[in-house]
């Protein structure tokens, strides 16, 4: 796999293969800028594909956590579950975790927020 760095402004870029799709197998390209130096661009490119070759790449999403328990995880649970208590959930993550932690991406969520949540409710 193979990268390249490109001034772009007054920044560095790099762009390298990625992971083909695993739905469609096209190929994709991934790109990250605002580096400040060449040397810095190409450390972190060799970094990324390091990455993508040991089966740490993550694709990036915006999802948000307010998203993924209204619209994915609610909906696999509603058979497993009484109906009472499919809706003290609901009822619970709209009144407290939504507003709290709602629009919190994804991936960004941690440890630290999920206990600073639990510290505050």
């Amino acid at each position: 796999m193979k990268g390249h760095v490109y001034r772009r402004g007054k920044t560095w870029t790099y762009k390298y293969d990625g992971p083909p799709d695993p739905l469609t197998g096209k190929r994709r390209m991934i790109t990250k800028g605002g580096f400040p130096s060449e040397r810095e661009a190409w450390r972190a490119v060799r970094q990324a594909i390091a990455d993508v070759e040991a089966g740490r790449f993550v694709t990036p999403s915006r999802r948000t956590l307010g998203d993924f328990l209204l619209n994915d995880w609610l909906p696999m649970v509603r058979n497993s579950l009484k109906p009472s208590t499919l809706a003290s959930y609901e009822d619970y993550i709209r009144a407290y975790v939504i507003p709290a932690l709602g629009s919190v991406k994804l991936q960004t969520l941690d440890a630290k927020r999920c206990n600073a949540f639990y510290e505050h409710c």
